[in-house]
């Protein structure tokens, strides 16, 4: 694939539907998210399932006082694309039986994926999350964190998510899809940076 532009095109491939908007709620083929302030997930159900108790939050301790994230409500944008029609569901794209399509065939839609950005400040730092929600579930976060004027010690800064037990028997996943480790049922810290 090298030197070539091939996979590069913006469609969604099926069994995979566009993200449906509603508000800052984003509905793809299998989870349905809303997006809070911060860019962080309100809510957040698969396949039907609520996973989370609360909100997730983002939090700093400094000098043993904690602090919540304060921020705006999040803008969100539609990614533009193409995508396949849902008689496509029936084939497999690696058998000869799928009928072939031109990619300017293919209708447009603006739900190939969400762009999400909010702004907010943190124990001294200004806090701005980019993320995109992909199609197929893929939620990508950056989170850029910016003292004002100056250094800013933290004692902690911590990402919390309370997850509903029925929650707790899911993989985690990262790089590429390795699993990284399985949620044990058990409330308490599950992952620390200072051990990746």
């Amino acid at each position: 694939w090298e030197g070539n532009d091939i996979g590069r095109e913006r469609v969604v491939i099926p069994p995979f539907r566009a993200i449906e908007f509603n508000g800052s709620t984003l509905k793809t083929r299998c989870a349905e998210i809303t997006i809070g302030d911060g860019g962080l997930f309100d809510k957040l159900s698969v396949l039907g399932t609520d996973l989370l108790r609360s909100p997730v939050r983002l939090s700093a301790t400094v000098d043993g006082k904690t602090e919540a994230l304060k921020s705006s409500p999040p803008k969100i944008e539609k990614g533009k694309g193409r995508a396949f029609p849902p008689e496509y569901d029936q084939y497999s794209f690696m058998t000869k039986s799928c009928p072939r399509k031109k990619l300017e065939e293919l209708p447009e839609t603006d739900g190939y994926e969400a762009l999400i950005s909010a702004e907010g400040s943190l124990a001294g730092l200004d806090v701005k999350t980019s993320a995109t929600l992909d199609y197929d579930g893929h939620y990508l976060v950056n989170l850029t964190l910016d003292p004002k004027g100056g250094k800013v010690k933290l004692d902690k800064l911590e990402l919390s998510f309370d997850l509903w037990e029925k929650a707790r028997d899911l993989s985690i996943l990262r790089n590429g899809g390795d699993p990284s480790f399985v949620l044990d049922g058990n409330d308490g810290i599950v992952w620390e940076s200072r051990n990746y």
